[in-house]
């Protein structure tokens, strides 16, 4: 197949990007990990139809759990990036890596839904203006090295639209996109599986034959096999990998070797034709099973699988695959549906898909990525001001949504943005008030960006356990403390109970206090090892619950940050410690 020789279908390339969203929209609800109102834990679901459904989700974690709606044909998380995506390729050209990493991650976490936690914590480090392979933290740089979910694999698509004619480039830049949240092989390799799937779908004509995109795929399987260089990725990213892993050369090998033989698997279950059973072969490959369902590899051949089988009945693949229990039900669906647009344009989906959040947003999009010749990318090298999105920004924005201010609301990359609608939600937890805003750019993307606060009163401070003497910035918030400890508890997991982990709090606060004082003097805690021995006998002697090094340590960092309103460096792991 030769690339440069062939243009892109416009009706293609639209057919790939708006059945992603679509294949999104029906898949989000069935989710086994959506937070969805009225589901029993454990509990799979089928829809009695095959189209968009109205649901509610739990948002705002234990401690302002929160009920938000979702409209019927609302996306996720996967159709959020892969706009993303295509937005810093459009803005940027060659250099859309920065905008992707230092403006439109960050500003995601201000609207995201149902983004997974290996890509909220990269977000989260790109917001502080730190790589995630280059955090401080060892736990947390270990994390990065062992994400390898999906999410580095749904968003690629615009990179296949614009570097079609070239290979390596496709290779190099879903090797960046990836890295840019995910460092585990099954991530990067699942995203590579899935460009090389991509792009021979856009680019061969003629009628598709039963079992040929696999073929394609493993035509191609230069572009996925073959173990990353120094030169192909940021500088130390490979050298720092060795770090949380015996070898990544032998975690890629490994990985590699899974695909193949996942490969072998559907092409067994296409031999078999109209005999082969679906769940089987889901099954097989492991994507119906909760602890693998979400991996990026997995993902990828389940995918290809269900592009391959029903090629001929496009609508029901997509069905297939956002209907299926135990499935990650909206990423597998957004990238099979993918790849049957990539395939068969877009004359295949019913009409009655075409109700999918922005719609109209997305087919210009993707006229905007068929117009954009691989060649005018190193344009935008002149013309591109990068602007990061920061933590100011986040909260300029919400405070300026709060006091109902509708004039010079800007949203990092997607610009200038217009209230449509507001309204409280209801929270389950007392005293809480959640209220969200629509917003729309002004092309058209529609995001939610929603504030919780909570009630408080001089009766709830919390002063006869907390120490008398004052910190640096006056009383204990309970709404800086209960938003630390939200976030606190995400971070330490469920070995916790939010009151058992508030009482483990105000324990490690008073103790701070007796340690470094009311002056709260920077130097103090990381350099007095008194602290962290009391630490450990406190959970030898059972006052603490038992805990891990890291745990404590991060602990101890909250408490610092609601004693001290962050106005000192809180203690930190590695090199200070």
């Amino acid at each position: 197949m030769d690339a440069s020789s062939l243009q892109l279908s416009p009706n293609r390339i639209g057919g790939a990007l708006i059945a992603s969203a679509i294949g999104d929209a029906l898949g989000w609800p069935n989710e086994h990990n959506n937070q969805r109102v009225g589901r029993a834990k454990g509990e799979e679901r089928i829809p009695s139809h095959g189209g968009f459904e109205t649901w509610s989700r739990w948002i705002g974690g234990r401690f302002y759990a929160t009920e938000e709606p979702v409209r019927a044909g609302e996306y996720s998380d996967d159709t959020q990036l892969l706009i993303a995506t295509a937005r810093s390729l459009l803005t940027a050209g060659e250099r859309w890596f920065d905008p992707f990493t230092q403006s439109e991650l960050p500003a995601w976490l201000s609207y995201e839904r149902g983004g997974g936690r290996a890509t909220k914590r990269a977000a989260q480090s790109w917001l502080k203006g730190t790589a995630p392979w280059e955090e401080r933290n060892e736990s947390s740089v270990r994390r990065y090295f062992e994400a390898g979910g999906n999410g580095a694999a749904m968003r690629i698509l615009p990179h296949i639209i614009v570097r079609a004619g070239s290979l390596e480039n496709i290779r190099r830049d879903v090797l960046w996109n990836g890295i840019a949240t995910h460092g585990h092989p099954r991530a990067l390799v699942g995203a590579l599986v899935y460009a090389a799937a991509l792009h021979a779908a856009l680019l061969k004509t003629g009628h598709w034959q039963l079992g040929e995109l696999i073929e394609y795929v493993q035509d191609l399987g230069e572009i996925w096999r073959r173990i990353p260089t120094d030169s192909e990725l940021p500088s130390h990213w490979l050298s720092t990998s060795y770090k949380p892993s015996s070898s990544y050369v032998e975690s890629w090998t490994q990985t590699v070797h899974e695909v193949e033989e996942a490969i072998k698997l559907v092409q067994d279950g296409l031999d078999r034709g109209a005999i082969a059973i679906d769940e089987d072969v889901l099954s097989q490959l492991g994507a119906l099973n909760s602890e693998r369902s979400g991996a990026g590899t997995v993902t990828a051949i389940a995918a290809l699988f269900l592009a391959s089988r029903y090629a001929a009945d496009p609508a029901t693949g997509v069905r297939t695959a956002a209907y299926t229990k135990g499935a990650d039900t909206d990423t597998l669906a957004s990238m099979t549906a993918g790849l049957l647009g990539a395939m068969l344009s877009d004359e295949w989906i019913p009409s009655e898909w075409h109700s999918v959040q922005d719609m109209s947003f997305l087919q210009s999009l993707a006229s905007s990525l068929a117009a954009l010749e691989e060649a005018e990318l190193s344009i935008h090298l002149l013309s591109y001001s990068l602007h990061p999105w920061t933590e100011a920004d986040a909260k300029r924005l919400r405070d300026r949504l709060q006091s109902n201010q509708r004039s010079r609301l800007e949203l990092g990359p997607l610009g200038n943005v217009k209230p449509v609608e507001s309204g409280v939600l209801h929270s389950r937890v007392k005293k809480v008030t959640s209220r969200r805003w629509c917003l729309r750019s002004e092309d058209g993307q529609t995001v939610y960006v929603t504030a919780h606060s909570r009630e408080t009163s001089s009766q709830l401070q919390p002063t006869p356990t907390v120490p008398s003497r004052e910190p640096r910035d006056g009383p204990v918030r309970l709404d800086r403390m209960f938003a630390e400890v939200s976030a606190l508890a995400d971070d330490i997991g469920p070995s916790l109970s939010a009151a058992d982990l508030l009482r483990v709090l105000l324990v490690v606060m008073e103790r701070i206090r007796d340690t470094a004082g009311p002056s709260g003097n920077p130097a103090q805690l990381p350099a007095k090892p008194d602290l962290r021995a009391w630490l450990h006998d406190a959970v030898a002697s059972r006052r603490l619950p038992p805990l891990s090094d890291e745990a404590l340590l991060s602990i101890a960092r909250v408490a610092w940050r609601i004693m001290y309103g962050g106005h000192v460096r809180p203690p930190q792991n590695g090199t200070d410690s």
